[in-house]
């Protein structure tokens, strides 16, 4: 089954679904969440250009990423590929949900089939909260 028919439909239809669940809608919230996915994504490569104490936390880093693509449970295929690309995907997320943080705080809301629904209308009605 294709959710989305490219990675720009796919971003797109994320705009409705990331802010939310991932911060509150709050930009105090997902700071710090992003700081933590993107330094856990950086923290290899930067690891390989510094060496030296570095590498060790950049391999730290590399591996709970690898073991976090390893365990999830839509992942029983255990395609190494999937968990060598893993940085990459967490990347990806994190810039996903920041575009649809700045979108809905631009507009002061989510557009959604043609339905303007406010940001503060979705703070009190959020149902998923992390």
């Amino acid at each position: 089954m294709t959710w989305y028919e490219s990675l720009g439909a796919m971003v797109k239809g994320m705009e409705k679904n990331t802010f939310g669940p991932a911060a509150n809608y709050s930009w105090a919230q997902l700071v710090p969440s992003l700081a933590l996915v993107w330094g856990l994504v950086l923290a290899p490569p930067a690891a390989l250009v510094l060496g030296g104490a570095a590498l060790g936390a950049g391999l730290a880093a590399f591996a709970a990423l690898a073991a976090f693509a390893w365990l999830a449970p839509r992942l029983r295929a255990r395609d190494p590929l999937v968990w060598l690309l893993a940085p990459l995907g967490m990347a990806m997320v994190g810039a996903m949900i920041l575009r649809a943080a700045w979108l809905c705080t631009r507009h002061g809301g989510i557009d959604w089939r043609g339905t303007r629904y406010p940001l503060e209308a979705l703070r009190r009605g959020q149902r998923v909260r992390f």
